[in-house]
C-alpha cells in the first residue's frame, strides 16, 4: 500500500494548481474541482483490490488455505507457509480469548503502546493537518492575493508525494520509530522557518522540505502503528486512537487560528513545533523497536516467553 500512496498525494500538488489556473483566468469553477476530485477519489478508491489479503488476518478468520496460498504467493515456500499456519492457529485461539474481553486495547500487555498512540494522535495532528489546512491563511496574512497564495502552495505541495516515494527505502533501513521522530523534528524546524519567510523562494522551499518531511513521518508511522498491534486487536486499537484525531483536527482550527490572527505565522508554527517535540518524546521514550522484527517477535517482547525470529525459531532475548 505504501507504494500506491505517492501516486495518491500527486494529487495534492494538482488541486490547488488546477484552482490556480481557474482563478487567473477569471472562470473560478468549484464544480468542475468537485469533479475531478470525486474522479480521483473513484480511481484511488479502486487500487486496493488490486492487493491481495493479508494472510495473518486470513488465518485470524480461519481460512487457512486461502492464507498459506497468500503466504507462498509473497516469496514463503511450503515449510514455511505449515509453520505460518500453525503459529496462525494460536493466534485464533488468542483472538477468541480476546473477544470474550471487553477492552483488550486497554489490557496491560498493550496499555502502553495505546498510550503512546493516542498521545501521538493528539498532537501530530496539528503538525501534519495543520499545514495543508493553514498555509493559504498564513500567506494570506502576509498579504500575498489568492492567486500568489495557490501558487506557492501547489510547489510546496509537491512535497508531498517526492516524499512518499523517498520513504519507501527510508523504512527499511532506519528504524521506525526514530524515522518518525527525526521526520517530527524536520516539520518543527521548516515550520517555523516557513512562518518567518517573508519572500517568495524561501515560502516555496521551506514549504516544500516541510511537506517532504510530513510524508515520510506519515508513512513511517503508519507502518509503525501496524506493528505495535496483533492481528486480531490492530483495527480496534488504531481505529479509536484515528477518531481521537479527527475529533482533534476539528478543534484545531480553533486553536491555532486565533494565534495566527493575533501573534503572527512564527508563533503559530512555534506551537506546531511545540507538538512536534511532545511527538519525539512521545515515539522515542514509549514506542517500541519494529524495523527488522517480526510481529511475533515484537508481541513475545511484551511477554515472558523468548522471541520468535521470521524463520519461526525461537531465539534467546
Amino acid at each position: 500500500m505504501q507504494h500506491l500512496y505517492p501516486g495518491n498525494l500527486c494529487l495534492l500538488f494538482f488541486i490547488p494548481l488546477l484552482i490556480h489556473v481557474r482563478y487567473s483566468m477569471g472562470v473560478y469553477c468549484i464544480s468542475r474541482i468537485r469533479a475531478a476530485r470525486t474522479a480521483a477519489q473513484r480511481f484511488t478508491g479502486f487500487l486496493p483490490h488490486l492487493l491481495p489479503e493479508s494472510p495473518r488476518w486470513l488465518a485470524t478468520a480461519g481460512k487457512w488455505d486461502e492464507a498459506a496460498e497468500v503466504f507462498k504467493k509473497l516469496g514463503g515456500s511450503k515449510t514455511q507457509a505449515e509453520e505460518f499456519r500453525a503459529k496462525a492457529s494460536l493466534t485464533q485461539r488468542d483472538a477468541a480469548q480476546q473477544d470474550r474481553q471487553s477492552r483488550p486495547i486497554f489490557q496491560k500487555k498493550w496499555m502502553k503502546n495505546t498510550i503512546m498512540l493516542y498521545i501521538f494522535r493528539i498532537f501530530q495532528t496539528i503538525g501534519y493537518y495543520g499545514f495543508g489546512t493553514l498555509s493559504p491563511l498564513v500567506l494570506a496574512q502576509k498579504g500575498y492575493n489568492i492567486s500568489h497564495s495557490l501558487e506557492y502552495i501547489a510547489l510546496s505541495f509537491i512535497g508531498y508525494p517526492l516524499g512518499a516515494l523517498l520513504s519507501v527505502p527510508l523504512i527499511e533501513k532506519i528504524d521506525r520509530k526514530w524515522l518518525v521522530s527525526a521526520s517530527a523534528f524536520g516539520m518543527g524546524v521548516f515550520g517555523i522557518l516557513f512562518g518567518m519567510g517573508t519572500i517568495a523562494s524561501m515560502i516555496i522551499v521551506f514549504g516544500f522540505i516541510y511537506t517532504l518531511c510530513s510524508n515520510i513521518f506519515s508513512n513511517a508511522f503508519h507502518v509503525l502503528q501496524a506493528e505495535i498491534f496483533p492481528t486480531e486487536i490492530r483495527a480496534t486499537a488504531t481505529g479509536a486512537a484515528y477518531s481521537v484525531s479527527r475529533l482533534m483536527s476539528g478543534l484545531m482550527p480553533f486553536i491555532l487560528l486565533p494565534v495566527l490572527e493575533h501573534q503572527g505565522a512564527t508563533t503559530m508554527f512555534a506551537i506546531v513545533a511545540l507538538a512536534m517535540i511532545i511527538v519525539i518524546l512521545d515515539i522515542s521514550l514509549l514506542a517500541p523497536r519494529t524495523t527488522g522484527r517480526s510481529l511475533e517477535h515484537i508481541e513475545n517482547a511484551y511477554d515472558d516467553a523468548p522471541p520468535i525470529r521470521a524463520d519461526g525459531v525461537e531465539a534467546t532475548k
